[in-house]
């Protein structure tokens, strides 16, 4: 009688949980959280809307830090069994959020330069912040000024970073940030194994204006104005290093 009860209770969870992946089919790739009603200290990690036999990955990451480096964690990649898979896990853990994503549409991490805004003029020290969203542990957030390498983006750093327009020339300039992650696993071998770490590079700039009273006419890496200050304002300096 026990056993004939905890077959009833599991095929009343699949049903419930089959029935609410066909009421979403047209609802795009999600996740949700439930609280265990049998067990108060446990959640159900729901991931709807699969496609069977496309690979998903599903991540988590430590809420609500907004550092690009506290980026998503995967700890699970399969083949999709059916529209939805559920997980268990335990209240007592340490918050978290969720996510899944499409492995087999994945094109890398989404960047976004929040700011400066694109079209501004700025001048000096100019606050860079830059908006990550992957699934995968970064590797290098990299940021340029044309095909100049500027500065690197590292953990701790909020991704943010001040930015020495005053190193070049004033007028129109755009402010690239390449970030690259530490890749996905994949066969290329041909045994079937994903061993090979593939990483993934993504892009995003913004065009602004540069308008400073003394600046670099030529920027030059092997220099740096380190330990030198300037302090004329009128009329405009330029400063020459070829």
């Amino acid at each position: 009688m026990e056993r004939q009860k905890e077959i009833m209770k599991m095929a009343s969870r699949v049903l419930s949980l089959l029935t609410m992946a066909v009421a979403l089919q047209a609802q795009p790739l999600s996740v949700a959280i439930t609280q265990n009603p049998e067990n108060l200290h446990h959640f159900f990690l729901d991931v709807l809307n699969m496609t069977p036999g496309v690979t998903y990955g599903v991540g988590q990451k430590v809420s609500p830090d907004e550092d690009p480096f506290n980026t998503w964690a995967l700890f699970d990649v399969f083949p999709a069994p059916a529209p939805a898979i559920r997980y268990e896990g335990t209240a007592s853990a340490a918050q978290r959020t969720h996510a899944a994503v499409n492995l087999d549409d994945y094109t890398g991490p989404q960047v976004r330069i929040v700011s400066p805004e694109s079209g501004s003029t700025v001048s000096g020290d100019v606050p860079v912040q830059v908006h990550v969203a992957d699934v995968v542990p970064l590797h290098t957030i990299e940021v340029f000024v044309g095909d100049t390498l500027v500065a690197n983006i590292t953990a701790g750093q909020g991704g943010t970073m001040n930015l020495p327009s005053y190193w070049f020339p004033n007028g129109e300039q755009q402010i690239w940030v390449r970030v690259v992650n530490q890749g996905i696993d994949v066969d290329t071998d041909g045994d079937g194994l994903a061993d090979t770490p593939s990483t993934f590079a993504s892009w995003g700039s913004v065009t602004v204006t540069f308008d400073n009273d003394v600046y670099i006419e030529n920027f030059s890496p092997l220099y740096s104005g380190y330990g030198i200050s300037y302090f004329a304002t009128s009329p405009r300096s330029s400063i020459r290093w070829e």
